[in-house]
């Protein structure tokens, strides 16, 4: 090892300054603080240049509120108090704006006093960071409510679709005509607000998976299976309307080719 290393100091702390670390060096005699070194990076992070802060005695680039708090540690520090590892304080810089600084602290008692060795990290973009995160996180939280809150709804609002489809059929075939038109009504109007319910479910669920649609529900598949099955067609505004089936091919004839042979059958006249 090194017997001396005060020789070095001068190359140490210029290259500190060359990497843009923020070194300060600050002596309390017992009558206040006192600056005796700073460099660029430092100067640089209050908005001053190196002339221009020599001119400015430290306490100022504090909060008010936070100066006689300083001086306080400072004098609990002299009397032998425990000099903290960091602490965190808001400098004023020159153009008035305010930002969190971490002091990272080294102390050395001197026969008058002490010295403070600090090293300055601005920490408003480690907090803006920090506070990104913790907004991703809540929004994350948020989408895993949303999409099982949606989850939730979809399977009861299943079952209330095709029920309405049932039952449906059971007012057209088992009640007078002069009343039918007044249950079906009705039933469009409750069909009418769970389709709605439905859309809004599928909103819910594409803002929560970052998604611009969604796959088709459960009781849209199912209802596309009972339409295959059941021949009737609702005549309501409300009900869901049986799409026409496309004819059979003519034996022979390709309906997109008129008159053009296909294979194994001759051509159509």
């Amino acid at each position: 090892m090194i017997a001396d290393l005060r020789a070095m100091l001068p190359a140490l702390l210029d290259t500190l300054s060359y990497v843009g670390v923020a070194i300060t060096v600050l002596a309390d005699r017992g009558k206040g603080l006192e600056r005796i070194y700073i460099n660029a990076p430092g100067a640089a992070m209050l908005g001053y240049t190196l002339d221009e802060i020599w001119t400015r005695p430290p306490i100022e680039g504090l909060l008010p509120e936070q100066r006689e708090r300083v001086l306080q540690m400072s004098a609990s520090f002299r009397a032998g108090r425990p000099v903290p590892a960091t602490i965190e304080f808001t400098v004023i810089r020159k153009d008035g704006s305010t930002t969190p600084v971490e002091f990272a602290l080294g102390a050395t008692r001197m026969p008058d006093g002490i010295a403070y060795v600090i090293v300055l990290r601005d920490v408003s973009a480690h907090q803006q960071a920090q506070l990104s995160l913790l907004e991703a996180d809540r929004i994350a939280l948020v989408g895993a409510l949303a999409s099982g809150f949606a989850h939730e709804i979809n399977n009861p609002l299943t079952s209330v679709l095709l029920n309405l489809r049932l039952l449906r059929r059971h007012l057209t075939t088992g009640l007078p005509a002069s009343a039918q038109h007044a249950a079906l009504r009705c039933l469009d109007d409750i069909n009418t607000g769970a389709e709605r319910i439905a859309s809004n479910v599928s909103a819910l669920q594409s803002l929560a998976t970052r998604r611009d649609t969604c796959p088709p529900f459960a009781f849209r598949r199912a209802e596309h299976q009972r339409r295959a099955r059941e021949p009737r067609q609702c005549g309501h505004g409300g009900g869901f309307r049986r799409h026409r089936r496309v004819p059979a091919l003519a034996a022979g004839r390709d309906r997109r080719a008129p008159g053009r042979r296909l294979a194994g059958h001759a051509a159509v006249g």
